[in-house]
């Protein structure tokens, strides 16, 4: 997974956390944590992970072809 993540505030770094989804439910399968790297103020930069989990693993050996959603939140 990965996302472009534009710095609204001053300049500095942050971290987001990637969420893995059930298709039906605010609840996660699987989540990787990243660092955002130091960036000035409306700069953007962008940040990726590998999220895996026996969990994430067993719902697609159930649902093949099935679908999940993503969720990043992001901190300062």
């Amino acid at each position: 997974m990965s996302a472009v993540f534009r710095n609204n505030g001053g300049t500095g770094s942050g971290s987001a956390t990637f969420f893995v989804l059930w298709p039906d439910k605010f609840s996660y399968l699987a989540q990787c944590p990243v660092v955002l790297p130091r960036t000035g103020e409306n700069d953007f930069t962008s940040a990726g992970c590998v999220a895996s989990s026996a969990q994430l693993q067993n719902y697609f050996r159930t649902h093949r072809g099935g679908t999940v959603r993503l969720y990043v939140k992001t901190e300062s």
